[in-house]
Order: structure tokens, then C-alpha cells, then sequence
């Protein structure tokens, strides 16, 4: 199984992909527009994208245009975390994602030994950015769903207990 984020942005889903790709060195797939399957779609919504893929790496985004007549809302409920090993390529991707956008906490290196930030591209998207120092030999967790999910519920656990905008 894999969860796949799917964005939707109000018209302008074409610059975002673009920039994304750029900014993760990815491919864009499968773009299909509305007026390709409507040819009775108005004029100005058929070259609208109603379905596309980014991927880059073993990851993957789906994007649209969102459904004509629907309006988009961004909203601050979700983020997307990016988690790398190497520091140079974490805050090149930062540094892309904040041209233009906003700045929620710079990349510094936090308690838990991570390089992290957060940050809101210009798209209204919420990145989280987490780079990771390689784990000494004869520390690892097991490689096992059970030790995996236990690393992400220890960060969660310390990201509520340390970052002030998450305590409850």
C-alpha cells in the first residue's frame, strides 16, 4: 500500500507542477486536460488539467485543476514532509519552496538531531523539510513496520512536547 498525495489548485496546477519538478528533479506524467474528454466543456476550462502526476524518486503528487464550478480552498490542516539524509539537498529544497512563500521555522538543527523546517510555498502548500543525520551503526531500529512506526510516533511525540505552535 502507499498513500499518494492528490493537490488541487484553483487554475494555475501547470505552473505548480512545473516548479515542483524542477525543484525534485521529476517527471510529469499522464497530464489530461478537460477539454480533452468534454468537447463541450466552456472554452476557458478545457485546457484546465483535470489529472496529471509528478513523480520523482520512489515518490509521487497527482494534481487538478480541481473540478470546474468547485472552488479550491488551502487549507492549514495537513503538510507535506520531505525526509532526506543529505543536508545540502534539504535546504536547496527549502530554499526553493520559500521563494515566495512564507518562512515558518527555519532550517536549523533541532533537539531530536535533525536539520528541519517548515515552510508554505506560494502555492499555499505546507512543506515540512527533515533531514535526517545517517544513524550510527548498531542503533537502527528493525527493519520492520513495528520499528518503523515506532520512529514516527517517538518524532510526533517530540515535535507536540518541544514545538510551541503544536502543544495542545
Amino acid at each position: 500500500m502507499k498513500l499518494v498525495p492528490y493537490l488541487n489548485f484553483p487554475g494555475n496546477t501547470e505552473e505548480v507542477m512545473n516548479t515542483y519538478q524542477k525543484i525534485f528533479n521529476g517527471a510529469i506524467h499522464d497530464v489530461g486536460r478537460f477539454g480533452d474528454h468534454n468537447p463541450q466543456m466552456p472554452e476557458d476550462q478545457k485546457n484546465r488539467i483535470m489529472h496529471a502526476r509528478l513523480t520523482f524518486g520512489d515518490n509521487m503528487l497527482m494534481f487538478s485543476d480541481g473540478m470546474p464550478g468547485r472552488p479550491i480552498t488551502n487549507g492549514d490542516s495537513i503538510s507535506l514532509s520531505i525526509g532526506l539524509d543529505d543536508e545540502a539537498q534539504a535546504r536547496s529544497i527549502f530554499d526553493q519552496l520559500s521563494e515566495g512563500g512564507k518562512v515558518l521555522m527555519a532550517m536549523e538543527k533541532q533537539f531530536w538531531g535533525a536539520i528541519f523546517g517548515m515552510v508554505i510555498d506560494r502555492y499555499g502548500i505546507q512543506w515540512m523539510i527533515n533531514c535526517e543525520p545517517p544513524t550510527p551503526k548498531g542503533e537502527e531500529l528493525p527493519p520492520t513496520p513495528k520499528g518503523e512506526l515506532y520512529r514516527v510516533y517517538k518524532n510526533i511525540r517530540l515535535y507536540q512536547s518541544k514545538i510551541p505552535c503544536l502543544v495542545g
